[in-house]
């Protein structure tokens, strides 16, 4: 998954992940590209600060979206 997928991901996630993504400017550069570290940043941002107003539901599927396309098989 590139990144811009990821984002979309994340916002189909956590919709509220958009507008604190749209306004982020630390992560970004002045062209609005970004790094899927930055995306990451930012959204571990949101993350703390937000995640007490998150649902079972939301919790669940951002660790099915970690585990599909971020962590890899030791063994394989």
């Amino acid at each position: 998954m590139n990144k811009l997928d990821f984002e979309k991901a994340l916002i189909s996630i956590f919709p509220d992940f958009k507008k604190y993504w749209e306004h982020e400017d630390i992560y970004k550069n002045e062209d609005l590209s970004f790094s899927p570290h930055g995306l990451m940043r930012s959204f571990l941002h949101f993350f703390r600060a937000n995640h007490v107003n998150f649902n079972t539901s939301s919790t669940q599927n951002l660790c099915h979206l970690i585990e599909e396309n971020l962590l890899s098989d030791p063994d394989g």
